[in-house]
C-alpha cells in the first residue's frame, strides 16, 4: 500500500474509531492507470453517522489530504450512500467496479448498492453544493 493511504487511514482510524465503517479506494490508483504526479487517490469513507462532530474531526484531515493534491474524500453514511446511489450512478457504477477496500469490508455493500431511481429520492437527486458536498436539510 503506498504510503500517503496507510497515513490517510491512520489518521481516520484515530479520528473516527469506532464509527468508520469502511475506507474505500477507486479510480486510477486501483486500475494501475495512476501515474505520479498526474493522478490523485480517489477514496470513498463511509461512517455511521455524520453530525459536526465529524466533520470537525475530519476537517484537519481533509485539508492534509487537499494539500498533498487529492480531492477530499467522498464521506457518507451507509443509509446516504444506498439512498444517492442512483443520483451518482456513473461514479458508484465506477466504485463497484474497480475498487479496494482499504478498512474494513463492504465489498458485499457496495454489489448491492443500485443505481435505479429510488422511492427515498423520487428520481430527484438533491442539488449539491460548488464543492460537490449534498448540503444537509435542517430539521
Amino acid at each position: 500500500m503506498d504510503k500517503p493511504i496507510e497515513q490517510l487511514l491512520d489518521k481516520l482510524r484515530t479520528a473516527y474509531t469506532d464509527r468508520l465503517v469502511s475506507v474505500v479506494l477507486y479510480g486510477s490508483a486501483v486500475t494501475g492507470d495512476r501515474q505520479e504526479g498526474f493522478s490523485d487517490y480517489n477514496v470513498l469513507c463511509v461512517l455511521t453517522q455524520i453530525t459536526p462532530r465529524e466533520l470537525a474531526a475530519g476537517a484537519g484531515i481533509f485539508r492534509w489530504w487537499r494539500e498533498h493534491g487529492n480531492p477530499a474524500p467522498l464521506l457518507l453514511t451507509e443509509r446516504e450512500l444506498t439512498a444517492s446511489a442512483d443520483c451518482f450512478a456513473i461514479e458508484f457504477r465506477d466504485i463497484q467496479r474497480q475498487h479496494q477496500i482499504l478498512l474494513k469490508p463492504l465489498a458485499d455493500f457496495l454489489s448491492a448498492v443500485s443505481m435505479a431511481p429510488s422511492a427515498s429520492t423520487n428520481g430527484v437527486c438533491p442539488p449539491t453544493s460548488p464543492s460537490g458536498a449534498i448540503p444537509r436539510r435542517s430539521r
